[in-house]
This record gives structure tokens, C-alpha cells and sequence, in this order.
């Protein structure tokens, strides 16, 4: 059985034999130092070796699917858990300007049915400036006074809002990761 690393940024790749892992648990020893290095460690697909404690190797069995390596910093030992922190801060954005998106994310949008008459909006995005795409059109009836809407768009992607009818009250883009 062979194990395959690979760093496609540098475009390396290292391939490991499940013999030479076996035959080397002493020549690793001898790099990490005069520690318990069990010739029992069991190594599977997806398991991770970190330092438990000093001088000591443990195996973190594979996490489930979504999950991320978490830290609990020094002195804690690794896990499996949910990411947090996914949403970064509110910013405030102005309609009828195109701005591009600097990570993925989302823009929230809201409009007022003004003057007895509909409220209407279009929210835009795609990779062309100004975007061209629309992807919503909320509008807000009279009997409803206001609408909203919210839109995903990628990293490196334009988007835009417009008024069409009414006021559009407030435009907000929240990206993704903090």
C-alpha cells in the first residue's frame, strides 16, 4: 500500500510506502526526539498524528464529513468540529454602484413602496463590470410597503443594486469567513 502527498502549488509529490512508514518509526523518533512512539500506532486513511504530550505521538481518528481540524492552542490537543465564525462584519454598500466582491458572500437588499405605487429592485452579479445578470427583482406592492432580498455571489464576482421603483431602504453585504 502507498501513500501519495502532493503540494499543487510547488507541483511536488511524495509517495509513501505503508513499509517505509513501518521502517522508519525509529528514524522519526530519532527527529522528534527520546519520545513514546507506540510500534503499535495504527495508521489508516484519514488518520492525523499529532503531539499529545511531551515526547508522545497520538493518532486523531478521521472527522465525518464538513467537519474542520480544530486547535485548542498550545497545551490542547487537536479535534474534529464544526467551523465557526463562517460570516464576517455587516458593510453598509449604495445602490446603483458596482463593487466586487473581495470574497464570497452575500448582499441583502430592501425596498419601499413609496407614493402609492410598487417598489421595485434588481440585484445583479456576475464577472462583468458592472454585472449584467439579474438575479432577483423583489418588488414591494403598496398593501406590502417593503421587500427584500438577499443574493449569493462568488469571489472575484461584481454586484450591483438598483432602484427601479420606490426607495431602496438598505443594501448590505456580509462576506464569508471572518
Amino acid at each position: 500500500m502507498a501513500w501519495s502527498v502532493s503540494d499543487p502549488e510547488a507541483g511536488d509529490k511524495l509517495s509513501v510506502s505503508q513499509a517505509d512508514i513501518q521502517g522508519n518509526f525509529q528514524a522519526l523518533e530519532d527527529v522528534l526526539g527520546s519520545g513514546t512512539l507506540s510500534a503499535g500506532l495504527t495508521i489508516v486513511q484519514g488518520n492525523i498524528i499529532f503531539g499529545s504530550a511531551a515526547d508522545t505521538l497520538s493518532v486523531l481518528a478521521p472527522g465525518t464529513a464538513g467537519q474542520v481540524l480544530k486547535s485548542g492552542g498550545a497545551g490542547a490537543d487537536v479535534s474534529w468540529g464544526f467551523a465557526s465564525g463562517q460570516l464576517g462584519a455587516w458593510a453598509s454598500k449604495t445602490k446603483d454602484t458596482s463593487y466586487q466582491a473581495a470574497t464570497d458572500g452575500f448582499v441583502c437588499a430592501t425596498v419601499q413602496a413609496t407614493g402609492g405605487s410598487s417598489g421595485e429592485m434588481t440585484m445583479k452579479t456576475d464577472s462583468n463590470n458592472p454585472p449584467t445578470t439579474v438575479r432577483l427583482q423583489p418588488e414591494a406592492h403598496t398593501d406590502t410597503q417593503y421587500t427584500s432580498g438577499t443574493m449569493p455571489v462568488k469571489k472575484g464576482d461584481y454586484y450591483l443594486v438598483t432602484e427601479v421603483a420606490g426607495t431602496v431602504q438598505s443594501i448590505y453585504w456580509i462576506p464569508l469567513g471572518s
